[in-house]
């Protein structure tokens, strides 16, 4: 299992990075809504929070934290 804590940015559009170093926190491009719940608009992580994201042998879950972001910012 591998663990990185990244820094929530704004959700743009449809997709939602961490601000530091770009990872895709969430991808809505092709999400598929209840047509009840279509004009609701898809949220994400509230932007400057810190999610840790794991991914185990298989699939991979992310969750919030208090720990500082530990990715690599861009440079």
């Amino acid at each position: 299992m591998t663990k990185t804590i990244h820094q929530a940015g704004p959700l743009e559009g449809l997709v939602q990075r961490c601000s530091r170093c770009g990872t895709v926190l969430n991808d809505y491009t092709h999400a598929m809504v209840p047509e009840t719940d279509a004009r609701k608009p898809l949220g994400g992580w509230a932007e400057g929070v810190h999610v840790e994201v794991q991914f185990h042998e298989y699939y991979g879950s992310s969750t919030l934290t208090m720990d500082p972001p530990t990715c690599e910012p861009r440079g």
